[in-house]
């Protein structure tokens, strides 16, 4: 009963890091979605200043403590002036002005907005999917030359 691997196989599944890659370029291009279509349709952009900023702190696996800020925003609408607190860590500059989506049905719900962000997302998900092809096409291709 021979257990060894010999030079050159895989083990277990021979696409295993293909998956992975994979998984996580759905994952990052689904996020991108979700924050630049799904969740901003219908919102309009608009300036807001820093009122305040709550901090959370929080501790990762490896005991790591990071603090995210939560900044509140004033913002007008039509005259009106509105306050709201975001739903994602942002800046923390008491009076920095930035941008912010507010739905018109309801001005009062609020959440902020970064392009940048989006675009990251679809940035990295692409180039890991990318990858995750190059690596499919590269394996598949060493296969077909071993028979």
């Amino acid at each position: 009963m021979d257990s060894e691997i010999k030079e050159g196989e895989k083990s277990g599944s021979k696409y295993g890091i293909e998956i992975i890659l994979l998984l996580f370029a759905l994952v990052a291009l689904a996020v991108g979605v979700y924050f630049g279509f799904i969740k901003s349709s219908g919102y309009v952009k608009t300036k807001g200043i820093i009122l305040s900023v709550r901090a959370e702190e929080r501790t990762d696996n490896e005991h790591h403590t990071y603090t995210d800020y939560y900044p509140t925003v004033k913002y007008t609408v039509d005259g009106k002036e509105y306050t709201g607190a975001l739903d994602l860590p942002g800046p923390n500059a008491i009076g920095a002005e930035i941008d912010i989506q507010y739905d018109p049905a309801e001005p009062s719900k609020v959440h902020s907005y970064s392009p940048k962000s989006v675009i990251a997302c679809f940035v990295v998900g692409g180039l890991l999917l990318l990858l995750a092809i190059i690596l499919f096409v590269r394996g598949a291709r060493a296969q077909e030359s071993e028979k």
